[in-house]
């Protein structure tokens, strides 16, 4: 069995700049709020893209751990 990495986002760094849904509007979307949300579309990609979109958030609210918890990204 393949362990998925944990996606999530930090509201208080989410500069709304919708770059992530932009990259992958199937991963992500925005809230009620306007911040930027992970959508179950998230758990498709793999964890190497999921690494190089935390890294083009402006806000690096975007963070992707390993199923055991270590930080992988930004």
């Amino acid at each position: 069995m393949i362990e998925r990495p944990v996606v999530t986002i930090d509201k208080e760094r989410c500069v709304s700049a919708g770059r992530c849904i932009a990259d992958e509007s199937s991963a992500f979307g925005f809230d009620g709020d306007e911040l930027a949300e992970v959508l179950p579309g998230a758990s498709e990609l793999s964890v190497e893209r999921l690494i190089v979109l935390a890294r083009r958030c402006p806000g690096l609210a975007i963070e992707v751990r390993s199923f055991s918890g270590e930080l992988l990204a930004p």
